[in-house]
């Protein structure tokens, strides 16, 4: 009895045992599809990482195909109203050269004009267009650039804006975009004047009471370049000039008016007769150089010393030069829009790709105060004629530089998708491999299951019997 027990025990163990292994075999098996389920069932902790790690890779390889697919639209998007663009122009420009004839009448130079705007509304509405929420255009990327002068003209002598001590000056300007860089070159002499930039009411830089060498038409200029925008801090750099000695010059000349043939040029020189008084405008140590500031002429400063900046409006593409002075001052001012920031597709460790961003132009004129292209008198056709021209030519520059991202998108993803078919067959072969040796395994265990199974049955019914045979 105790024999026959013993053997029912030993069947009992070995069919556990081949249960535990088939129910591994078979997680394998269900796993062959799968290198990180794969490796954990063969605990093998350099495996798993391995595996985990190309898991990871092969995603982040398929995000980048993804985005890069996304793109090729977005450019499809592009070249369409790119394309659509051109035809406007093209319509524009028929009549605006039917309103250049100057015998024209009111009648239809009043019906050109109004079809002319409408065009020119049609336009701007491409310059709106978005795909997935993101702009097609970006107007900072436009081919057509437009001038912005503050300062022409603007001395002591210009009639002030409001008259009492100190006297103030204020130029505004529409500088169209909400975000750009000024530069200002400025020269108050010992008896300090005070430089500020403004959106509205919004005092954006102000450089104090600033002071300079001699007076304001001898000696050095200063610079300052203020950068402003949505969504970043108002920066100034310094950056000291020596030009300029003890001879008067007056750089708008008697005319008062920048570019004209009697502006007065500063005498070249190496000296910087300022570095004194902008050391302590500034608050800072010479930092041995000539200048005492060169190492220091590429630093962005919010706050500096006496010199103070705010963040910026977003809502508003106005910009106001504010000057105040009891005595003379010089000043020189430009306005220049940054440069458009690239379009980053793909992920970074995956064949990134900078793709340049594309812009319509705003269809104004270049005449002072930029107003919005018109064809209401012959000689206003005749300009908007020549603008539109240039805006035909920058549809053909931007059209360049669309291929140029089909072509860089376009290789970056085929790139990425041979790494990806590359790296799934290594990961196959890793999933599968040992999958028939599992296979036949399960059978066998099946085979000594079954089998150890009739033997048990046989068992209990010999030791039912000797059982029976007892009682």
């Amino acid at each position: 009895m105790i024999g026959l027990s013993g053997s029912i025990q030993f069947v009992t163990s070995t069919m556990e045992r081949l249960s535990v292994r088939a129910h591994a075999s078979v997680n394998k098996i269900l796993s062959s599809g799968d290198p990180v389920r794969r490796a954990r069932h063969e605990n093998d902790a350099g495996a798993i990482s391995l595996a985990a790690k190309l898991s990871f890779d092969s995603a982040a390889k398929r995000n980048s195909i993804s985005s890069f697919q996304n793109a090729i639209s977005f450019m499809q998007l592009q070249e369409s109203a790119l394309n659509q663009a051109e035809r406007i122009y093209q319509e524009m420009i028929s009549l605006a050269s039917l309103a250049s004839d100057p015998s024209a009448n009111q009648e239809n130079r009043h019906l050109l004009g109004q079809q002319f705007e409408s065009l020119r509304q049609q336009s701007l509405d491409l310059n709106q267009s978005t795909f997935n929420d993101n702009y097609l255009f970006d107007e900072l990327a436009a081919s057509t650039d437009y001038t912005v002068d503050f300062a022409s003209g603007l001395t002591n002598d210009t009639p002030a804006t409001i008259s009492g001590s100190p006297n103030v000056w204020e130029v505004t300007k529409d500088v169209l975009y909400n975000t750009g860089k000024m530069t200002i070159d400025v020269n108050s002499g010992t008896a300090g004047d005070r430089y500020m930039l403004k959106q509205d009411d919004l005092v954006i830089f102000d450089s104090g009471s600033w002071d300079t060498a001699g007076n304001a038409k001898t000696y050095d200029y200063d610079r300052f370049e203020i950068e402003y925008g949505p969504d970043k801090e108002t920066t100034f750099k310094f950056i000291a000039q020596s030009d300029g000695n003890s001879s008067s010059v007056d750089l708008d000349g008697a005319d008062g008016i920048k570019g004209t043939a009697d502006d007065g040029v500063l005498p070249s020189d190496s000296t910087f007769d300022n570095k004194s008084y902008y050391l302590n405008n500034l608050g800072l140590t010479d930092d041995g150089t000539s200048s005492g500031v060169a190492n220091s002429s590429d630093v962005q400063y919010t706050n500096q010393g006496q010199v103070s900046t705010a963040k910026s409006n977003p809502d508003t593409t106005n910009l106001t030069l504010r000057i105040e002075s009891n005595t003379l001052f010089q000043i020189g001012a430009e306005f220049t829009k940054p440069t458009a920031d690239d379009i980053l597709v793909g992920n970074a460790s995956h064949m990134q790709v900078a793709m340049k961003p594309l812009g319509l132009g705003l269809l104004l004129s270049q005449d002072s105060g930029n107003p919005p292209l018109s064809i209401a008198t012959a000689p206003e056709a005749v300009k908007a004629l020549e603008s539109i021209t240039k805006e035909i030519e920058g549809v053909a520059e931007q059209l360049g530089t669309l291929r140029s991202n089909f072509t860089k998108v376009e290789l970056a993803m085929e790139g990425v998708q041979k790494q990806l078919a590359s790296q799934e067959n290594a990961m196959s072969i890793i999933s599968d491999e040992g999958l028939a040796e599992e296979l036949t395994q399960l059978s066998r265990d099946r085979i000594l299951r079954s089998q150890s199974a009739a033997i048990m049955t046989q068992a209990i019914s010999v030791n039912e019997g000797i059982v029976d045979l007892i009682l």
